[in-house]
C-alpha cells in the first residue's frame, strides 16, 4: 500500500474473484526495463503503452495486452519487498470482481496475497 503518499482522503479497497475464473486469466510479471531489446525500454511510467504492450506480446503471442493482469514490485520502498497487481480496464466487464472499499486501513481485512500461487503467469519478478 502507498500509506505513506496517499492523499488523506483515501480509501482503502479490497477485491475477491473466483480462484478458477482467476486462475485462468493471463498474468505478466513487468519489469521496470525490458532488457531482452537493445537498447532497453522503459516499461513503467510512460505515456503510452507501446513499450509495454510489446513486452506481453514477447511473453505470450497469443496474449492480450488489454486484458493481462500486470504484477510488478512497487517502486517505493527500499528494498522493493511489496508488490502490486494491476487489473487493467478491458477485464472489468469480462470478470467478476468483488470490490470492498472503507474509508480506514483496520476496517478492512488485511489477507496477503501469495502471488507465486498465482497460475497462468508469465514473466520475472524483478
Amino acid at each position: 500500500m502507498y500509506e505513506d503518499i496517499a492523499e488523506e482522503d483515501a480509501w482503502y479497497c479490497v477485491l475477491s474473484v473466483d480462484e478458477a475464473s482467476f486462475d485462468k486469466l493471463d498474468k505478466a510479471w513487468i519489469p521496470e526495463f525490458d532488457t531482452s531489446v537493445s537498447p532497453r525500454k522503459r516499461l513503467w511510467m510512460q505515456t503510452t503503452s507501446t513499450n509495454l504492450d510489446n513486452y506481453i506480446k514477447s511473453l505470450d503471442k497469443s496474449w492480450n495486452p488489454d486484458t493481462t493482469i500486470r504484477l510488478a514490485v512497487m517502486p517505493h520502498g527500499k528494498d522493493r519487498s511489496r508488490t502490486q497487481m494491476l487489473i487493467p480496464p478491458g477485464l472489468v466487464d469480462k470478470v467478476k470482481f468483488h470490490a470492498v472499499c472503507k474509508e480506514k486501513k483496520d476496517e478492512v481485512k488485511n489477507i496477503p496475497v501469495d502471488y507465486s500461487k498465482f497460475k497462468n503467469v508469465k514473466g520475472k519478478k524483478e
